[in-house]
């Protein structure tokens, strides 16, 4: 990237606080990023405290 294309990235947030950029990501990277997004084994239930004793909601499943 060059420093215009940062130029109108920083122009954009700065009025609207976002910008689209079409095709930033590769379709190589993309599935990448959906196949890890896809495993399970990835993530960590979500709890309540940072205790042995914390909570976790085990009513969903999915």
């Amino acid at each position: 990237m060059n420093e215009i294309q940062y130029s109108k990235i920083a122009d954009a947030l700065v009025d609207t606080g976002y910008i689209v950029i079409q095709n930033a990501l590769s379709k190589l990277l993309i599935a990448k990023l959906y196949t890890q997004a896809q495993d399970e084994s990835n993530y960590k239930k979500a709890g309540i405290s940072n205790t042995q004793g914390r909570h976790v909601d085990a009513t969903k499943t999915q």
